[in-house]
């Protein structure tokens, strides 16, 4: 592309320098008043091709020199001045169009560094919101299970209490216990408890109404259930659906445990209000794991929680 508009250029300037050259070695002064005006237009207008100055210089000098001769042959008044004047004026063009081409050279060269400097803050700025948004998610998730950790655990319960004392509404939960888990670590070792937890944590998941519901992990073997909107009835019935799908996932080959696993339940529900905390519906659900854990395990037990008190 740069060859091709240097070719146009030359070819230009050889047609441009004849005709001026020509005309103001013989033509009248008005013919030359006429053609020293149409180059200088012509010459002002190549200015725009100085980013790229060799293009300018191989038409905009040739055609000045040109006019330098001719003026300097017509022999009319004045024709030395004026032809010292058109080589003045293309040795000035000369330098000035090198000195401002490599300018604006530089500046575009600046300007397309800034942009992509830019363009890469940018970026950084998208990489570290997004790593950012990752290191939340992860300070919020327990890394063996994938469920939410007790801190994500803590912060929903109490979202969810307080929506439920704005808006109305029952709020329940289900404390969960491995049965046995110490036993099976001990038998099977460490590795094959924590593919239990998984399996346990994997079945939580798809017995509630996500994202509605959250399952998280407390520590240990120890998990727990936040049904928002759901009775006592509600969550007994979600707890003992989960309770036969970890009974029955032992078999399934896509966890191949090395025995059964069962889980106990302790189930508690109610409705938060003025003179309530939510730390009496976690007593009561861990109440009811520990009957469900003196019951037999393997089983759901239904917790209670006392009546607010009336007042005189």
């Amino acid at each position: 592309m740069a060859r091709l508009l240097m070719l146009f250029a030359g070819l230009s300037a050889i047609l441009w320098s004849g005709a001026v050259g020509w005309m103001l070695a013989v033509g009248t002064d008005n013919q030359v008043m006429f053609v020293v005006c149409i180059t200088l237009a012509a010459i002002s207008m190549t200015i725009a091709n100085v980013a790229y100055w060799p293009v300018y210089v191989i038409f905009a000098i040739p055609v000045s020199l040109s006019a330098a001769f001719g003026l300097a042959i017509s022999g009319r008044p004045g024709h030395a001045v004026l032809a010292g004047a058109g080589l003045a004026l293309a040795v000035s063009m000369s330098a000035i169009s090198r000195r401002l081409g490599n300018q604006i050279t530089r500046a575009f060269s600046l300007a397309t560094a800034n942009q992509a400097l830019v363009d890469s803050l940018g970026e950084r700025g998208r990489e570290l919101e997004q790593a950012c948004d990752a290191l939340e998610r992860v300070s919020r998730t327990d890394p063996l299970t994938g469920l939410a950790n007790r801190r994500s655990r803590d912060m929903r319960l109490a979202d969810e209490w307080t929506r439920a004392m704005r808006s109305g509404g029952s709020l329940a939960v289900v404390a969960i216990d491995v049965d046995r888990f110490k036993r099976f670590n001990d038998t099977h070792g460490h590795d094959e408890g924590d593919r239990a937890l998984q399996a346990v944590a994997a079945m939580l998941e798809q017995g509630i109404r996500v994202p509605i519901d959250l399952a998280a992990r407390q520590g240990g073997e120890e998990f727990m259930l936040i049904l928002p909107g759901v009775d006592l009835a509600g969550a007994a019935s979600i707890a003992e659906r989960v309770r036969v799908m970890v009974a029955k996932c032992s078999a399934d080959p896509a966890y191949a445990l090395p025995e059964k696993i069962t889980i106990s339940l302790g189930v508690a529900a109610m409705e938060p209000a003025l003179g309530r905390s939510m730390h009496e519906l976690t007593i009561a659900a861990d109440a009811a794991l520990y009957q469900a854990k003196l019951g037999g395990r393997n089983r759901y037990e239904l917790g209670t929680i006392r009546p607010v008190a009336s007042a005189a």
